[in-house]
């Protein structure tokens, strides 16, 4: 009997300790960064979903491997090209928890931060929102919003959006592209990623007191999936 409590006892506390690894990378933020204001700035570039998708089979990982890579990349560039280089910083996104064969709707994804570029699908406290809901919902709001606004803000927050694969019209006229524009949470920037047909568009919303160098960021963004989609080239057959 005791055995079994010690043995709970210990997967309770590796869960919760799995789970804060979630939700704080343990990164430290970068004070290249650190800026704070109510201004927002928005850029974007357009991409060629052929050849990343290309690239992405020539490196052997997904899609969101590449994605994730290149904003890691103009990240390093960033940072580099201001003599300011960092190793990690916590870069947060949603995580899809849906099983295989779940066939229930709505959304089943958690937020987590993780150290950039440090993987973190293996943590078990994935599934933290499903067993803190219940408590949190329990809670006095002013109890519960003091938890959350205590878990402090990554510096980046990146997001994927699958998009249409086939065209789509608005009254009459076909959509040529589309653009996702995230909302920014106390983050320097919300970088949003979207698929459509066969392009993919990558938007920035930042804060020009965090990013104060935008057309360098903007250069280090561009510079960073063009080496990216040089993997579809190194990829193909001579």
């Amino acid at each position: 009997m005791r055995d079994g409590l010690l043995e709970d006892g210990a997967r309770i506390v590796a869960h919760a300790s799995s789970a804060l690894r979630v939700l704080d990378s343990g990164a430290p933020p970068s004070p290249l960064l650190a800026g704070r204001s109510r201004k927002r700035r928005l850029l974007w570039l357009e991409l060629s979903l052929v050849r990343l998708k290309a690239a992405a089979k020539g490196a052997g990982g997904s899609l969101n491997d590449l994605y994730l890579a290149g904003v890691c990349g103009a990240l390093a560039r960033y940072h580099e090209a201001l003599f300011m280089p960092v190793d990690a910083l916590p870069l947060g996104l949603p995580i899809s928890t849906r099983r295989p064969g779940e066939t229930t709707g709505g959304n089943h994804f958690v937020a987590a931060v993780l150290a950039a570029p440090r993987a973190i699908r293996t943590e078990r406290g994935l599934d933290y929102a499903e067993w803190t809901a219940p408590w949190l919902a329990a809670l006095p709001a002013s109890v519960s919003n003091r938890v959350f606004t205590a878990l402090r803000a990554p510096d980046v927050q990146a997001s994927n959006v699958p998009g249409h694969r086939s065209d789509i019209y608005l009254a009459g006229a076909r959509v040529e592209r589309m653009l996702g524009v995230g909302p920014l949470p106390g983050a320097a920037m919300m970088v949003t990623f979207v698929s459509h047909v066969d392009r993919a568009s990558l938007t920035v919303n930042y804060d020009p007191a965090a990013v104060r160098e935008p057309d360098l960021f903007e250069r280090c963004l561009r510079d960073a999936f063009a080496e990216i989609e040089l993997l579809a080239v190194e990829s193909e057959p001579a």
